[in-house]
């Protein structure tokens, strides 16, 4: 596979030094055709960099919203580590009172007798209190029900952070590269410009066609590096965001 990958690359770089060789036998203009074409590609370039710049904010807006819902995360982690299991509480407390009346109020027929009087005198506050112990117990049991919830929200919430995490992740690295590459290209017209002003000094065949063999190859192979990375993050961004959705 590499070596057909090799001479497929091969074959490009011979019709270009072709097509580049007929060019300069058919017009002594190169030089304002190969600034045009660079031009052309800075203006590609620059386009992509506004779409990339335009990603870019939405993965800020992303990881704003991440780091909102982190802090909701906390606070929610927060409220579970400090509530208290009041039914479980309640629950053993009435257990514990039970355990106590069993044992010490119906040990002899005169505690027995004791008892029977005490709660025969039993307050309206002593109802008062028991009713408002039943109340509290529903709304600790509806308490419960609703940490429960909060433990699949925030679940929900972590694995949602995960993905938004590496789609921007993703987004940074495309843009970065886009960035790197545009600045090759700036110094590969740079470089050609350069080269164009050294082809009009130059005085001997063999020298000149030496330059443009090396400088060309080195372009081409350097723009087949770009396309090959640029394709792999374009792929794996598609992939987060299929997983994502």
């Amino acid at each position: 596979i590499k070596s057909r990958e090799h001479l497929e690359e091969l074959e490009i770089e011979n019709v270009e030094l072709k097509r580049f060789f007929e060019n300069l036998a058919q017009t002594g203009n190169e030089k304002e055709r190969r600034m045009t074409e660079e031009a052309r590609r800075l203006l590609y370039l620059a386009i992509r960099e506004g779409k990339l710049e335009r990603r870019e904010s939405r993965s800020r807006q992303l990881a704003f919203e991440n780091e909102a819902k982190i802090f909701e995360l906390a606070r929610l982690q927060n409220a579970l580590l400090h509530s208290v299991p009041l039914n479980e509480y309640n629950r053993l407390l009435r257990e514990h009172k039970r355990i106590l009346r069993e044992r010490f109020l119906t040990s002899s027929p005169d505690i027995g007798y004791y008892s029977a009087t005490n709660s025969s005198l039993k307050t309206n506050s002593e109802d008062e209190e028991e009713s408002e112990y039943i109340q509290l117990n529903k709304i600790n049991i509806s308490k419960s029900g609703l940490l429960f919830g909060d433990n699949e929200n925030i679940n929900k919430l972590l694995l949602k952070n995960k993905k938004l995490e590496e789609i921007n992740e993703i987004l940074i690295g495309q843009n970065e590269s886009l960035k790197a590459e545009k600045r090759k290209t700036e110094t590969e017209l740079a470089e050609m410009n350069a080269f164009l002003d050294d082809l009009e000094a130059e005085t001997e065949l063999k020298s000149m066609l030496a330059n443009i063999e090396r400088r060309f190859l080195h372009a081409i192979r350097e723009q087949f590096d770009a396309t090959e990375e640029r394709e792999s993050l374009q792929n794996e961004l598609r992939r987060i965001e299929r997983k994502f959705r």
